[in-house]
């Protein structure tokens, strides 16, 4: 499990991503990410 936190005005809320959805979200991002010249990811 990933736990995604977001902060908001101080308060935080936990999100708990099953470890198969979030291989799938980061899939995509990756994949979108290749054939996107316009997408920059810095390191």
């Amino acid at each position: 499990m990933l736990s995604l936190v977001f902060h908001d005005g101080g308060k935080e809320d936990w999100i708990l991503v099953p470890d198969l959805i979030w291989k799938k979200i980061v899939h995509h991002l990756l994949m979108q990410a290749l054939f996107d010249s316009n997408v920059e990811y810095h390191y």
